[in-house]
């Protein structure tokens, strides 16, 4: 998730080393990233790349009963916006779901 003011940094073609601090991630939001909980699965027999984010708030042992708040298939450009909309309201920086490696991404 790569903050959008810093997206001129990135070519998904050519993907070069970035510092940390252009992510959101533990670096950058550690107080916000440790109120979620993630889980991200590779479905073989058809490519899907599930992004599955619950709230660790009430139920940090994410019981088969809680609710996801976000189930996104990294895999295709839907799911990529569906994930940067998600994060960019919960952070409240406009972020931008970004993949080094676009041989698997599935176009709908």
């Amino acid at each position: 998730l790569l903050y959008a003011g810093n997206n001129s940094n990135f070519d998904q073609s050519h993907p070069q080393w970035l510092h940390k601090d252009n992510f959101l991630c533990a670096f950058t939001a550690p107080d916000l990233l440790a109120t979620l909980r993630t889980e991200y699965q590779v479905e073989a027999g058809d490519g899907r790349r599930l992004l599955t984010v619950w709230s660790r708030h009430g139920n940090i042992n994410r019981q088969a009963s809680s609710t996801p708040l976000l189930v996104a298939d990294l895999a295709c450009q839907a799911g990529r916006d569906e994930t940067s909309d998600f994060f960019s309201e919960l952070c409240g920086k406009k972020v931008i779901c970004v993949c080094a490696n676009a041989s698997y991404v599935v176009t709908p």
